[in-house]
């Protein structure tokens, strides 16, 4: 057998770095300063060029086989959305296809390279804060709607709501190393300064979705972080702290504010209630393999006048693709829940990871097509890998 080239070769080292941009670049993926970002961006390109490294690769990578039936499941999802319609454009999903290839080849890399897989958070992380920082500075920032009245922040065409995931995932992965016990306690302090940042733009953007996922990230924290009672404790006091922090960021004049008193007074939920009544009746028609992508469109563009997902994931492959996808989906979740349980040691970010999916995957049906969530999956997927497997490379030793 030919020995594979060491770590250390250029074709590696290409995927590796590749792949760090790419990650750097995805809170950026819809900037265009040149008006070119359909034909070429930085995160196209770097995403082309990992997945060209891979395959040139792929030799080192083929640990597929543990794996099979979550891209059997994957691949059966996005096949039937696509049969179900009734023509060949209106069901092929190329955006959710790239997302289940990018989390099979995140999954090869995190389990042969362990190391690349906490880089990989911390330089998304990066990007987090980096576009965080440009709001704060102004660059980027527009709204919809009149700022400082009932406008949400965007930013180079980022979704409103997407800002607010992106500010919560970066407090959710501080969260893990600021209360880690084997963090310095410089880094810490870094981590600290860094929550104000990523409030205002949680705050700006109005995401409720964020708001919550901030306090989420923070009890599943608190719940599986290993340690004392004592050291629990401290670790609630300092969450209630950050939490009270966060409030006093809040003036009844934020559209964040305003945004949750409407759904506190008026269970305001964003056309959510409708949106779910057109999706069930539609699945009552077909509840076995659902209706398909084109005729839920037709639908709820006729009630709503435009068309939207189905705020649900859960629904959305139930309306679709009926009870033969929705059962396929929580098999696929189920799975990545079992591994999460066996991990050992607990891996306390993963937790925190997929209890955020789960929320995203309730409250947003278009969630499949984002990137970051297939990294997230791809990352709980291989908690329990903590070994990389034998090889034959000369330069590399199985831990």
């Amino acid at each position: 057998m030919k020995p594979l080239p060491p770590a250390s070769s250029f074709s590696l080292q290409c995927l590796f770095w590749s792949l760090y941009v790419f990650l750097f670049s995805l809170p950026f993926e819809y900037w265009d300063p040149f008006g070119v970002a359909n034909v070429f961006s930085v995160s196209k390109m770097a995403g082309l060029i990992f997945a060209v490294t891979f395959v040139l690769n792929y030799a080192r990578f083929r640990v597929t086989g543990k794996y099979a039936a979550d891209i059997f499941i994957l691949f059966m999802l996005w096949f039937l959305a696509f049969v179900r319609c009734s023509s060949f454009m209106n069901g092929f999903d190329l955006t959710f296809l790239q997302c289940v290839v990018m989390f099979v080849m995140l999954a090869n890399v995190f389990i042969v390279f362990p190391a690349v897989r906490k880089k990989s958070i911390f330089c998304l992380i990066a990007g987090v804060m980096t576009m965080v920082l440009l709001l704060c500075a102004g660059i980027g920032e527009e709204y919809v709607g009149d700022k400082g009245i009932n406008g949400r922040l965007t930013f180079f065409g980022t979704s409103s709501n997407m800002i607010g995931f992106w500010g919560a995932l970066g407090c959710a992965v501080i969260f893990s190393f600021l209360f880690g016990p084997s963090v310095s306690w410089k880094a810490k302090m870094a981590g600290a300064a860094a929550f104000p940042f990523l409030f205002y733009a949680i705050n700006e953007s109005g995401s409720r979705g964020g708001f919550i996922l901030v306090f989420l990230a923070l009890a599943v924290t608190v719940l599986f972080l290993p340690g004392s009672f004592l050291r629990r404790g401290l670790v609630l006091a300092a969450g209630v702290g950050i939490g009270a922090v966060y409030f006093s960021t809040l003036s009844e004049d934020s559209v964040l504010y305003q945004r949750l008193m409407m759904f506190v007074d008026s269970q305001d939920m964003a056309y959510r209630d409708t949106i779910w009544g057109v999706a069930l009746d539609l699945w009552k028609q077909k509840p076995v393999w659902g209706v398909g992508a084109d005729t839920y469109y037709d639908e709820i563009s006729q009630v709503l006048g435009e068309v939207m997902d189905t705020h649900n994931i859960f629904i959305w492959y139930l309306v679709t693709g009926g009870l033969v996808s929705l059962t396929l989906f929580l098999i696929f979740l189920w799975r990545q829940g079992r591994r999460l349980w066996r991990a050992k040691p607990r891996d306390v970010l993963a937790i925190i990871f997929m209890f955020m999916c789960l929320f995203m995957f309730m409250k947003a049906g278009g969630i499949k097509n984002q990137k970051v969530i297939w990294l997230l999956m791809a990352y709980v997927a291989t908690c329990a890998c903590k070994r990389p497997l034998p090889t034959t490379d000369g330069g590399e030793k199985p831990a």
